[in-house]
């Protein structure tokens, strides 16, 4: 594992971790020390990934959305029909309904269109 695999795994922890605490406050409540508690990081460090809480989410919604996009890539094929692009499409965000949920929660979900 090189540097690069252990860095993206630690933004995406700390990602993952902004999202768990969506589900349980708002996210104007949430503050950068609160995620970095709950991942046992020091302040330093989730300013070594990101400049600002605001920056993680976009990194995390980013993401989400890439990761949606190879998923409908990879299971239907850049010239599959629409049928199976939007089936793809409606399976990975059924997959992600906590994710929705809190974006939803959080009067965020304008973010996942401006992307």
């Amino acid at each position: 594992m090189d540097f690069s695999e252990v860095s993206y795994r630690r933004r995406t922890a700390i990602e993952d971790e902004l999202l768990a605490l969506m589900r349980e406050v708002p996210f104007e409540q949430i503050t950068v020390l609160d995620i970095a508690q709950r991942q046992n990081i020091a302040r330093k460090t989730f300013y070594r990934y990101f400049p600002n809480k605001q920056s993680c989410l976009e990194g995390l919604m980013d993401r989400t959305i890439y990761e949606c996009s190879i998923r409908v890539l990879r299971h239907s094929g850049e010239g599959g029909d629409m049928y199976r692009h939007f089936e793809s499409w409606l399976a990975y965000w059924m997959e992600k309904r906590e994710f929705l949920d809190a974006v939803i929660r959080n009067r965020l979900e304008l973010l996942l269109v401006f992307l």
